[in-house]
């Protein structure tokens, strides 16, 4: 439908339709105006979605040639004309352009742009493709997300009709969830395809898409937070770092020399020591696949650098390793030498 296209990118603004001129009845809005002498436009607001008549008042019915494809009738589309101009009047004043369809994806663009500072970009033009936006990082310009309107079959063959997808540069085997699958129309080793529908939650989305943005990056990156448990019977954190060289499972793109920050869980919610790697991509073991080695380099009070801590600094779960912010970094390092 007309109305469905040209509104499709667009959220309605309520506070602005009863000052443009919209009646609202019940749960819904209706605007009217008469146009070409003899047509009124009647648009119905319900919800976001836009519903729109043109009504022929010398017949009082409704009146749809303009809606024929390719019609060869000037008055017909003259009337299409018109009533597109109303379209026009009505998104200018009583809609907020956003860039994708769904509510997910839009919450996301938000929240990518406020973590990264990317703006989403559309570079292809072809009809199939114009819906797909791509993030790329701002310094090496590679890009680590990609948002797609996709028929969900191509997926899911127990699903359909269509839906926005967002493509990440993460390991396909490292995630059996509903709503995630192996990535639509790139290498299904090393992309994933995620849902925006609300199946999952947008700060499992955004940590998905951090992990994307550390994997795009490679060696650029160098400072690590990575987990571990405070112990358990028969085995204590504090007394396996206290020789100063320690072997620690490996499970991200690491490289020798990079900083580790290693992070003790309940009842010690903290970071706790500051260690380089001095080996990486060694054999591994339990069911890890690789293993690095770690020099201590600094051991930190208890507590000094909580959990709440690092929440103030963007840090919102470590349940794997992740980066950690710079101004947490500098932070520890400011903080640490007093």
């Amino acid at each position: 439908m007309l109305e469905e296209e040209f509104f499709n990118k667009y959220k309605v603004n309520k506070d602005k339709l009863i000052n443009f001129g919209f009646k609202k009845e019940k749960d819904y809005y209706i605007y009217e105006e008469k146009f070409l002498d003899t047509f009124l436009a009647y648009i119905k607001i319900e919800k976001n979605k836009v519903e729109g008549k043109v009504i022929d008042l010398d017949f009082n019915e409704e009146y749809t040639l303009f809606r024929v494809k390719n019609i060869n009738d000037s008055y017909a589309n003259k009337v299409k004309e018109e009533y597109i101009k109303i379209l026009k009047k009505v998104r200018n004043n009583c809609f907020t352009e956003m860039p994708f369809r769904g509510n997910q994806a839009n919450r996301i663009n938000i929240l990518i742009k406020e973590k990264y500072k990317n703006n989403v970009e559309f570079p292809w033009k072809d009809e199939n493709n114009k819906d797909s936006g791509i993030y790329r990082d701002s310094k090496t310009r590679k890009w680590y997300a990609l948002i797609q309107y996709v028929e969900s079959s191509k997926l899911d063959s127990n699903k359909t009709g269509k839906k926005e997808y967002i493509n990440l540069k993460i390991n396909s085997s490292k995630y059996n969830k509903d709503g995630i699958y192996p990535a639509y129309h790139m290498n299904h080793e090393k992309w994933i395809s995620v849902v925006l529908d609300d199946t999952l939650k947008d700060s499992f989305i955004m940590e998905l898409i951090e992990e994307s943005h550390e994997n795009i990056l490679g060696k650029e990156v160098h400072s690590w937070i990575v987990p571990s448990t405070s112990g358990w019977t028969g085995w204590s954190v504090e007394n396996y770092f206290e020789n100063g060289i320690v072997t620690w499972n490996e499970s991200t793109n690491v490289h020798v020399g990079d900083t580790v920050y290693i992070y003790v869980s309940a009842p010690y919610s903290c970071i706790m020591y500051k260690c380089e790697i001095t080996q990486a991509h060694m054999p591994g073991f339990y069911h890890y696949k690789h293993s690095m080695k770690l020099k201590v380099i600094e051991k930190y009070e208890r507590g000094k650098f909580s959990f709440k801590l690092m929440n103030d600094f963007g840090v919102k779960a470590v349940r794997g390793p992740r980066s950690i912010p710079k101004e947490l970094e500098d932070y520890i390092s400011k903080v640490s030498v007093k």
